[in-house]
Order: structure tokens, then C-alpha cells, then sequence
């Protein structure tokens, strides 16, 4: 019984929340953060500078941010795949510097959460 009576209790806040705040009143949003260290390939000595393959299923956007970026850097947020599709392509992703020896870049994730 205590268990109904705290589950219809929680219903009924969900409810006045919708009712005051729409359907984002149980959203939340968070940045993730992690350090990613990128090596360059041996043969790498002159010509475009690699690419990063990869794929972010459940996050709308991430950006990589090199370690110590200039005054001047502005991250570019790319998109993720937020509703994890099963076909969900693989991205190539210019790395924002060059950078010709093993380089740490902050890779900085949009968690998103909803109770529907």
C-alpha cells in the first residue's frame, strides 16, 4: 500500500508540473566532459590533417576543444544522433588544430535526459 500511495503521489507532481511547465518540465540537460589524446599516423609529414571517425548515439551535439586553445578558438559543435538509430552513419570530424605529435583535446558532450 505505501508503495501505491508514493507512486500516485509522484504522478500527480509529474502531472502539475506539465500542467505549469508543458512537456520540457522533465527535461534535463548536462555537459559531459572527458579528455580525448589523439596520436597522429607515422607517415603523417606534410598534406591534410587527419580526420576523427566516430559516432554519438543518445546526445544531440559534442565539440572537441584543443587543451590550451588560443584567445581566438571558437568550438564547432557537430551532431549527434540523440535517437540512436540503428543505421546511424559514421562521421568524419576535422580536428580543430594541426598537430603533428600526440595531442589532448577536451571532447565535451551534450547529455540530454526526458521522462516522457
Amino acid at each position: 500500500m505505501l508503495i501505491f500511495h508514493l507512486f500516485s503521489n509522484l504522478l500527480a507532481r509529474w502531472e502539475a508540473l506539465r500542467k505549469t511547465e508543458g512537456w520540457a518540465a522533465l527535461q534535463h540537460h548536462n555537459l559531459l566532459h572527458t579528455t580525448l589524446k589523439v596520436t597522429p599516423p607515422q607517415t603523417l609529414i606534410s598534406g591534410p590533417m587527419p580526420w576523427l571517425s566516430c559516432s554519438f548515439k543518445q546526445t544531440p551535439f559534442f565539440t572537441l576543444v584543443p587543451e590550451n586553445p588560443g584567445p581566438s578558438f571558437t568550438p564547432q559543435w557537430h551532431p549527434g544522433d540523440i535517437y540512436a538509430f540503428n543505421k546511424n552513419p559514421q562521421q568524419l570530424i576535422p580536428l580543430p588544430v594541426p598537430f603533428l605529435q600526440p595531442t589532448t583535446f577536451h571532447l565535451f558532450v551534450a547529455g540530454d535526459y526526458e521522462v516522457l
